[in-house]
């Protein structure tokens, strides 16, 4: 991912320039596609199998902190990761399979 500061850089688009070329073409800003595309990632990861998951250090490589990852997966999932890791879903079956 690259910050959106970055993204500004090397299109030469203002901010709000940029944010009108999201918003009509993907139908979210920049900073909440963002945030949906490094939830997904996280998803991703905190689905593998037993031996190959992460370690708690590794949602750093994510997340600022760990109430940031928390509050964000909720933001998303509706539940903390505790709760919905351990149902099976068929949404996160899906979600995964694109």
């Amino acid at each position: 991912l690259i910050q959106i500061n970055e993204l500004i850089d090397i299109t030469g688009y203002s901010k709000k320039h940029l944010e009108r070329l999201f918003l009509s073409n993907v139908g979210v800003t920049p900073k909440v596609f963002s945030r949906i595309y490094r939830f997904y990632d996280l998803y991703k990861v905190l689905n593998l199998s037993e031996e190959q998951k992460m370690t708690l250090d590794k949602i750093y490589d994510f997340y600022y902190d760990y109430s940031h990852f928390i509050k964000e997966f909720k933001s998303f999932s509706e539940l903390p990761p505790t709760q919905l890791l351990g149902k099976s879903n068929e949404f996160g079956k899906i979600f995964l399979s694109r």
